[in-house]
C-alpha cells in the first residue's frame, strides 16, 4: 500500500510541476473515484508521503515483511492470484456500497 500510495503521489507531483493548479488536480480524482473512494485514494497518497519523509530523514526504517520476499509467494503473484483476489475484494467493496445506497433510499422512503 505504500508503495503504491508513493507511486501515485509522485506522478501526481510531477505531472503537476509543469502545471500550477494542484487543488485542480485533487479535484479531478476524487471526481473520478466519487467521494468516499477519492478521499480514500488521497488519504492513502498523503501517508505515503508522511512516510517517505519520515524513512528519508531517519526517524523510521521500513524493513520488508518475510512473506513479501519468499519465493513461493512471489511465483504466486507472478501468476496472477494476487489480482484475482484485489479484483474481488474490489467488486465486493462497490457491491457493498451499491447496496448501502439503496438501502439507504429505502429506509428513506419509509420513514419520510
Amino acid at each position: 500500500m505504500f508503495q503504491l500510495g508513493l507511486q501515485a503521489s509522485f506522478s501526481l507531483l510531477n505531472h503537476n510541476s509543469k502545471k500550477t493548479n494542484l487543488l485542480s488536480d485533487l479535484r479531478n480524482i476524487i471526481s473520478i473515484f466519487g467521494d468516499v473512494d477519492g478521499a480514500w485514494v488521497m488519504n492513502a497518497m498523503l501517508s505515503s508521503l508522511k512516510l517517505y519523509k519520515k524513512i528519508q530523514s531517519g526517524v523510521k526504517s521500513l524493513r520488508m515483511p518475510q512473506i513479501l520476499v519468499n519465493d513461493n509467494f512471489i511465483t504466486q503473484l507472478r501468476r496472477g492470484d494476487a489480482a484475482l483476489s484485489l479484483k474481488q475484494i474490489s467488486f465486493l467493496a462497490r457491491l457493498n456500497c451499491m447496496m448501502q445506497c439503496a438501502l439507504d433510499q429505502i429506509l428513506g422512503g419509509i420513514y419520510t
